[in-house]
Order: C-alpha cells, then structure tokens, then sequence
C-alpha cells in the first residue's frame, strides 16, 4: 500500500482540553430487514466482513478525498487467545464502479507478521470480535495508539451488531454519530438491488436533513452593513479567539484579519477594484490558506 488513507481529525475542543484520552462507541443501527438480508445473503463471516470493509472503504474516500482506501483488518482468535489475526487491506472504489461489480470484487490483503500495525498509511482497523454468549460480555482489548477509528462487528445469539469505537480526544461524539448514520445508510444501498453506480449512492442521511433544517428554521435579522466591515469589527472584538477550525488546524480572528487583509492588498496592487469579479477555489483547510499566505507576501 503505496499512498495513504488517513482520517482527519475531528476533535471536541472540550475533550481535547480536558487530555481526556479515554475511549468510547456509537452503535452503527441497520433496520431489521438489513441485518436479516446480510445474514441470509452473506453465509459466512468472511464475505460479510468483506461487503462490511467495502462499506467503510466508501466512507474513508468521502472524508479523504481518494479512490485507494486501506485500512487494518484483524479478527479475534477463538479459545481465549489474547493474540489478533491481522490483515493489510487495500480497495480501489470509483465513481463509475457499479455497486454489483462492487459486491464481486475480491479485496487486496497482506498478512501482517504481528498482531500490531504501524499506522503509517492507514489509521482505521475493521475488527471482527468473537461472539460472546451473553449481551453484558465486552472485550477487554483497547483501541491502538494510532487508530483513529475502529469499525467493530460482533454477533449476538447470531445476529450482527456494529459499532464505531472512537479516541474522544479525537473525535467528537456528535461527528462520530452522523459518521454512523451515514455507514448505515451505504450499507442499506449496497445491500440493495437496485444496480447504481457509486457515484449515484446518498450519502445525505434522514439526519443530515433534519439537522440542516433546523439550522435554518429562523432567518437571521438584517444588518445594514458591509460584510467585510463585520469581520473587521469582530477581529477587533475577539482577537484571540478561535475564527476559523479545520481538521488540520485552525486561525484566531487575529491572524484571519493579517491573512485577508495582506492578500487584499495584493490584490489592489494587481488592478482589483471595486466591481471586480475574484474568482476562488479552495479547500475548506488550513493548508489551502497557504497559497494565499504567500501571494500575499511578493
């Protein structure tokens, strides 16, 4: 596995401040007819493992951006072996791939010589637990140092039950639960039999909807004012405190105004002025502010 598959980071300031470094879960919750689809289609553990892998693979490409997904595989060992079977695995998904031919695909794994992973070019683990008699039994192995997530299945009285096991410090409970949403959701399309291609699934969820909404049930009042005027006078207000927060790191509104305000200098000295059309394509990350950071500065 050549190029990277790494999960960006989506932390609870609060969380982070606290150093909580403890671990928790959300349930990934498929409807009835899905879980009694996967079992009665997918015979054995390994196939539905395998459609299960898929399905996580879908969602590391929407949130790394990448059609080569990897990611650890390891499966418990039966007769109270504390020891992990463990998998290098790696799966190519394209928008034009039809969800059939998605089903068929065997995935590519390489045998780790440990029951460790170094988590250089992946940080999420699929981790296939042993089926425990009673519903109170849990596993006494942690999440690795240098997991980010690991996606979790585990029969009970055999019926599959899924979890997302999370780092809080990392990741935040309310993104860890749409993520589950939505890992539910393209597990229902690839069960399905309607044939579309990847490119055509949703991955707008029931919730998603909900919760945009909401965020727009009341109009904000109108203020008689330019935009960048308010931006100004909130970079006055607060500046020390947090503008602008990505997965790989965040401004003060302090350091906000110097950017924008040396790169609109920049820009007036290049002929922009009022009227002008500024065309902008950018990622929503600190590392595109890059570019503007140093156009800003010739």
């Amino acid at each position: 596995m050549e190029k990277q598959c790494l999960l960006p980071i989506f932390p609870n300031p609060a969380s982070r401040s606290a150093n909580n470094r403890t671990t928790a879960s959300v349930t990934v919750s498929l409807p009835d007819h899905d879980l009694d689809l996967l079992k009665s289609t997918y015979t054995t553990a390994a196939v539905i493992d395998a459609l299960l892998i898929k399905a996580w693979a879908i969602v590391l490409r929407c949130y790394t951006g990448s059609d080569d997904a990897s990611l650890g595989y390891q499966a418990e060992l039966p007769g109270g072996d504390e020891r992990l079977e463990s998998h290098l695995v790696a799966i190519r998904i394209g928008d034009e791939d039809k969800i059939s031919e998605l089903r068929r695909r065997e995935i590519s794994t390489l045998r780790s010589d440990s029951d460790h992973f170094d988590f250089i070019s992946f940080n999420t683990v699929f981790l296939r637990k042993i089926e425990k008699e009673d519903v109170d039994s849990t596993s006494s192995e942690t999440i690795p140092e240098g997991c980010r997530i690991r996606f979790c299945i585990e029969d009970y009285f055999g019926r599959p039950s899924l979890s997302l096991e999370y780092w809080r410090d990392e990741m935040s409970t309310g993104h860890i639960t749409c993520m589950a949403q939505v890992l539910s959701q393209i597990i229902t399309q690839l069960l399905a039999s309607e044939d579309r291609t990847i490119g055509q699934l949703d991955f707008f969820t029931p919730q998603d909807s909900t919760r945009v909404a909401k965020w727009n049930t009341s109009m904000p009042p109108t203020v008689d004012s330019l935009i960048h005027n308010i931006v100004s006078e909130q970079c006055r207000k607060w500046p020390v405190k947090e503008a602008i927060c990505a997965w790989d790191g965040s401004f003060t509104f302090s350091e906000f105004d110097s950017i924008t305000t040396r790169l609109a200098s920049y820009l007036q000295s290049q002929g922009v002025g009022p009227e002008t059309m500024v065309p902008l394509c950018f990622e929503k990350t600190v590392r595109s502010l890059n570019p503007l950071m140093l156009c800003s500065t010739n």
